[in-house]
């Protein structure tokens, strides 16, 4: 267990075009927490509107001088990470523990 206030927002199915906003909103509310960890273990599906929001997210908290968001990636989504790059950028777990830990 660690000793830090992670938020975490969970994410399931599908996010694309049709569901940015939703998406957008959930993680605009990480702006502002200690500590925050984007769940897409059960995400099925992503395109790169998903991507480009996590990038915003990703500047938006180390502009702000926070700690970079913690991404757990889950396998449908894993190689979209690996072939964009951003595995590179993007602070990646496989699993929540992981991300918790780290």
């Amino acid at each position: 267990m660690n000793d830090r206030n992670d938020s975490i927002a969970p994410f399931s199915g599908e996010i694309d075009f049709t569901s940015k906003q939703e998406f957008q909103e959930k993680l605009k509310a990480l702006d502002h927490t200690e500590s925050a960890i984007v769940d897409l273990t059960d995400v099925t599906y992503m395109d790169s509107t998903a991507l480009s929001q996590l990038i915003w997210l990703y500047r938006r908290r180390v502009d702000a001088g926070k700690a970079a968001p913690r991404i757990v990636v889950g396998p449908k989504v894993a190689r979209l990470f690996r072939v964009s790059g951003l595995g590179e950028m993007l602070s990646l777990f496989e699993t929540l523990a992981e991300a918790q830990a780290g």
